[in-house]
């Protein structure tokens, strides 16, 4: 299956993957366009195999900011 979402979509999915309660949704960051790639069992167990996944950075070299930090940055540049 494909699911093609938003980053918080995204956020609350791979949060509950991992486990996580949903109060750590914000320690899962979502790039715009990345991929992530889950495997779900037929019990409905899931196993991250990637996530946050960019092809324009794959190493993260150039995003040291948060989604909504480089928004906020071009937000303000743009005034």
């Amino acid at each position: 299956m494909l699911v093609v979402a938003h980053g918080g979509v995204n956020r609350a999915i791979l949060t509950l993957a991992i486990g996580f309660p949903l109060s750590h949704f914000l320690q899962v960051e979502q790039d715009p366009a990345c991929v992530n790639a889950i495997d779900v069992d037929r019990s409905g167990k899931g196993l991250i195999r990637l996530m946050n996944y960019t092809p324009y950075d794959s190493t993260k070299r150039e995003s040291r900011q948060t989604t909504m930090e480089r928004l906020y940055q071009e937000y303000l540049a743009g005034r």
